[in-house]
């Protein structure tokens, strides 16, 4: 009986809980979201901002340790090389002709800045 009084109270807790989540103000609603994507845009603006903080501190950091700088070249190199050998190959140079016939395209398409089609 005590058990069954025990678990009567817990459920009747948590359906409390589930309800005042549930109906809410809307007015607090709209206030949360406008707070949250305020945060959101700074969040995305500091992220950003270390994006560029990190990318500066590999070029740094690339520069200045001869082993980064070593490993560095070496993956330039392999990419170079590889990305000839991928031109080479009979689809990749039918992708390039078709990749270039849409550049061509979009650019007739695009207008200038004066309002004019390039």
């Amino acid at each position: 009986m005590k058990i069954t009084v025990r678990l009567l109270a817990v459920l009747l807790l948590l359906v409390l809980a589930a309800g005042n989540t549930i109906a809410q103000d809307p007015k607090k609603e709209s206030e949360t979201a406008a707070i949250n994507a305020e945060k959101l845009k700074i969040l995305k603006k500091e992220r950003a901002t270390l994006d560029v903080k990190m990318f500066k501190t590999r070029i740094y950091l690339i520069k200045s340790d001869r082993e980064l700088a070593k490993i560095h070249d070496d993956i330039m190199y392999l990419h170079k090389k590889l990305a000839i050998l991928l031109d080479r190959k009979p689809q990749m140079k039918r992708l390039a002709v078709k990749s270039r016939q849409l550049d061509e395209k979009i650019k007739e398409l695009t207008p200038k800045k004066d309002g004019k089609k390039k």
